[in-house]
Order: C-alpha cells, then structure tokens, then sequence
C-alpha cells in the first residue's frame, strides 16, 4: 500500500468515526477532526503495525492479486447470503489480505459518495490538505 493509499484509508477511518461520534450532520469543525484524526492514525500506526505487514497492503497494486483476492471474497459473500455462514481461511496473512482488500473497496465506495457530493473547492481544499500532510510526513522522515 502505497503512503497515498494509507492515507486515504486513515482519513475515510476518521471520517467514519467523526460522522459515527457526530452524526450524519456534518458541523463546522467536522472537516479538521477527520483530519486530525486521521494524523493520529497514521502516527498510532507508523509506531504499532510491524513493517513485515505493510507488503501484504501492496495487494491492491497488484491488479492479477487483487483478482485473486477479490474472488475469495466475493465466494465468501456468496456463501454468507447463502447459508449465513462461511469458513474463511484460518492463516493470517489470507486474512491479512482480505481485510486489506475489503477496506481498500469500502474507501472506494465512501470516495464514490463524497465526489459525487462535494464541490470542487471543496475537493480542492482535501487536497491541499492532504499534500501538506504528505510533506510533513515525508520531512519527518529524514
């Protein structure tokens, strides 16, 4: 998973937090809770999810693994719409792998929402805000 990609995980994680402690009316200062919280996400992991992990997140830039990946899934929705219950696999880094394809499409369906909702400067003003996080991030590394 690339730092783009961990942050947009982060910020959608936050904004379902916010909109969950909020409520679904969005209040003044909703935009820059999500933001901070999403800043703790990143810091809480960058100290707590050992680094072995982060190549299994890379799954989603892989098309042919997401494949894969997303064929497991959607045989264990089957076999939960069908018989409301399915044996999903018992190693952890299958687990591993669906979790992270399952959140990567569930940030895919909230951006689908937010874009067809927000204006563009708006939009634009998540951007600058995510590019200067980006720089803090990168700077904090050297």
């Amino acid at each position: 998973m690339t730092r783009h990609d961990q942050q947009i995980l982060f910020t959608a994680l936050a904004f379902l937090a916010v909109v969950q402690k909020d409520g679904e009316k969005a209040t003044e200062g909703s935009a820059q809770k999500v933001m901070m919280l999403a800043k703790l996400l990143g810091e809480f992991c960058a100290e707590n999810v050992p680094s072995s992990i982060l190549p299994i997140s890379s799954i989603n830039d892989d098309k042919d693994a997401a494949a894969k990946v997303d064929t497991v899934i959607e045989r264990h929705i089957k076999e939960l719409r069908q018989n409301q219950t399915t044996i999903l696999p018992e190693d952890k880094a299958s687990l591993m792998q669906m979790y992270v394809r399952l959140q990567f499409r569930k940030i895919h369906r909230i951006n689908a929402v937010l874009f067809s909702e927000i204006s563009a400067p708006k939009l634009a003003d998540h951007v600058l805000s995510q590019l200067d996080e980006e720089i803090e991030y990168q700077e904090g590394l050297s």
